[in-house]
């Protein structure tokens, strides 16, 4: 539990740290919103403020899952990961480690963009939607961070990191109906 506990802190404080990568992370979704919103001027959707911030969230917690796995990528450069994994610990210690801290991380953003998005107009019907919010959040985080660590045990370099994660975020991402309802991408295909 030593070993969880220690890689976790170890991650969620080198995210804190960065600053830039911070502030970063919370502006960009507020971007892709009044970017995206411009594209609802149509009737199609209801409210497209909780349209693109649901979409938003989502797509912020998945990526987010995904790039931080580039730090796992670092430390094996550096030999930090190379330490770990010759100590007396388990490999699915450490993993568990590196996935939790990745997937609180992600989780963490999207819970402040969900805030954030309470002072742009963002409501619910129901007072537990927040927590089936909140559930799917964490469930997103965990998924893709699991994923985000696979794929950085295959790739030998941050920069092919890069281009895989980029190669698979594209089109979830665009594909899913996150920032373009459903309705609208068929109109293109048909």
């Amino acid at each position: 539990m030593r070993t969880i506990t220690a890689l976790w802190l170890r991650n969620i404080r080198g995210f804190i740290r960065d600053r830039v990568k911070l502030i970063i992370s919370i502006i960009i979704p507020f971007f892709f919103l009044y970017i995206f919103k411009s594209v609802f001027k149509t009737d199609q959707v209801e409210d497209p403020t909780a349209f693109l911030l649901a979409g938003i969230i989502v797509a912020t917690v998945f990526q987010t899952s995904l790039n931080i796995a580039t730090s796992t990528i670092d430390d094996t450069v550096s030999g930090y990961m190379k330490e770990i994994l010759v100590s007396p610990t388990s490999r699915f210690k450490v993993a568990l480690g590196q996935i939790l801290s990745a997937a609180t991380i992600a989780s963490t953003q999207g819970i402040l963009i969900l805030i954030i998005g309470f002072f742009t107009g963002l409501s619910f019907d129901h007072w537990y939607t927040v927590i089936f919010v909140l559930l799917t959040l964490m469930l997103v985080g965990l998924v893709f961070s699991g994923l985000g660590l696979f794929l950085a045990s295959m790739v030998k370099s941050s920069s092919t990191f890069q281009v895989v994660q980029q190669a698979i975020v594209l089109p979830f991402t665009f594909l899913s109906g996150a920032y373009i309802p459903l309705a609208f991408s068929t109109c293109f295909f048909t």
